[in-house]
């Protein structure tokens, strides 16, 4: 992730709880249930960590690049979004 601010989009294709907190702080960023066809947007500074309930439903796009992570992942899945220090 960029060192400064920036966008992480949530996009759901079916049912997919989301947890978002900020590492330094453990704020809740955002959290709740996207079901098919539903976004969320979070914009932040600093370390994201998004955990995913049933990932495989839900594509990420980061500044509008997609995010690549294993899409069959049916489980608890844990996305961290570091920044950079470049």
């Amino acid at each position: 992730a960029p060192g400064t601010a920036y966008t992480v989009t949530l996009t759901s294709s079916g049912a997919c709880w989301v947890y978002a907190k900020l590492a330094s702080t453990g704020a809740v960023v955002w959290t709740g249930t996207l079901q098919s066809g539903q976004a969320q947007t979070l914009d932040v500074t600093g370390q994201l960590v998004v955990e995913l309930g049933h990932a495989n439903t839900l594509s990420a796009t980061l500044n509008g690049v997609p995010v690549q992570y294993p899409a069959q992942y049916q489980a608890v899945f844990t996305m961290n979004f570091i920044p950079s220090t470049l």
